[in-house]
């Protein structure tokens, strides 16, 4: 494990709280555990190697108080990136060019497969008169199910809650 010169920084409101930092550190001390393994066995191959360097380095970040805190600027990294991948230690405004271009692309590529899992737009059952519109949900969405049990898809813009639009269902 390699040392780092970060100071550890204090806990803020975007920082994994502590049931997440505990979950985290959980599937991060159970991946490094399956990783060893796979390494020490005799078909193992060298993107094991880094990937068990990364799983240390991010428990070493936990153990310095320093895990959840962008490498670039110090700042938060978004607490639903980590736990989906507990290895992130660089926050969206801080992603290379190339790292921005892969993540959307990634969400172009699940735009599209989602459209392909929608009904057909012209969908009419046999003596129903039905009013829809199926649409991939945007990134920023909520669903809300009204007083009359119908459920909803509600859109809004906004970059945070503070800036966000009233709800148009």
């Amino acid at each position: 494990m390699e040392a780092s010169a970060t100071k550890p920084q204090t806990k803020s409101m975007n920082t994994p709280a502590t049931s997440e930092q505990t979950y985290l550190r959980t599937e991060l001390e159970r991946r490094r555990e399956r990783l060893h393994t796979a390494v020490h066995s005799t078909d193992a191959d060298a993107s094991l190697s880094r990937l068990l360097g990364e799983v240390d380095a991010a428990l070493a970040r936990m153990d310095q108080g320093a895990y959840g805190i962008c490498d670039s600027c110090q700042g938060n990294v978004e607490t639903d990136r980590l736990l989906r991948d507990p290895l992130l230690h660089v926050c969206l405004e801080c992603l290379s060019q190339e790292e921005q271009r892969a993540l959307e692309s990634d969400l172009e590529l699940a735009a599209r497969i989602q459209r392909a899992l929608l009904p057909p737009a012209n969908l009419s059952p046999a003596g129903w008169h039905v009013r829809y519109h199926y649409a991939p949900a945007p990134s920023a969405a909520i669903i809300v199910t009204c007083s009359n049990r119908r459920t909803d898809f509600c859109s809004y813009s906004a970059t945070s809650p503070e800036k966000a639009s009233p709800l148009r269902c």
